[in-house]
């Protein structure tokens, strides 16, 4: 394995080994695929436990995370995006004998493997805040991007459809941003991935409307 099992308290760090050991797994089923072995279910920890963690003063929170490219923006999909890829792993699970199984593998060890690289980014993003000193933020970022320049090329290789790396495994991978906040209720978890009070209705209301949509070719994003 990529990483060796573990159970740190941080959700990120959690959070980046489970993103491992998902990819790694995915690398598994695509190479036992292409020499005719059977393939296993891909396993993964109680997802609703990646989303939760300790503050300074003890109280559990539950974190949402954010895209950002300089800390002055936040893009809250990385959440969505998230509760698609263990929906995603959820239907693999289910579905590994049906048609479509390369397209899924494919979907789901890119986006493993940028979530994997997304969390590796935690530190970077909180020197970023501190306003750490620039040289050492330059070592740092290099270390991280030979990292993603490694692990990238890893699973782009194993690709069923190699003409999807462009799309699948997006670049830049954008910095980390946690929001944490104490429990509420109405909050949710979607497919295991947490939801606050005020942003579950929207997402529920989404989902409810790519069930209602047409059918429409096969897009693993929204099996």
């Amino acid at each position: 394995m990529f990483y060796k099992k573990q159970t740190p308290k941080s959700g990120h760090v959690r959070l980046q080994v489970e993103m491992a050991s998902i990819t790694d797994q995915t690398l598994a089923n695509a190479k036992a695929l292409r020499g005719g072995q059977p393939i296993t279910p891909i396993e993964h920890a109680e997802t609703e436990t990646l989303f939760s963690e300790k503050n300074r003063d003890g109280e559990t929170v539950y974190n949402h995370y954010h895209f950002t490219e300089d800390m002055s923006q936040l893009d809250p999909k990385a959440q969505v995006h998230l509760m698609q890829l263990f929906g995603q792993i959820l239907a693999f699970n289910e579905l590994m004998e049906h048609p479509g199984v390369e397209t899924r593998l494919d979907w789901i060890a890119a986006n493993a493997c940028f979530f994997e690289r997304y969390f590796a980014r935690a530190d970077f993003s909180s020197a970023l805040l501190a306003e750490t000193p620039e040289q050492d933020m330059q070592a740092q970022l290099q270390d991280i991007l030979d990292a993603d320049k490694a692990r990238i090329k890893d699973t782009q290789a194993t690709l069923f459809d190699p003409s999807q790396s462009a799309s699948l495994l997006r670049q830049p991978i954008p910095l980390m941003v946690a929001v944490g906040k104490p429990y509420q209720e109405g909050q949710k978890f979607i497919n295991g991935v947490y939801f606050s009070a005020e942003a579950a209705p929207a997402v529920m209301d989404w989902i409810a409307s790519l069930q209602a949509a047409p059918a429409q070719d096969y897009n693993p994003a929204h099996a």
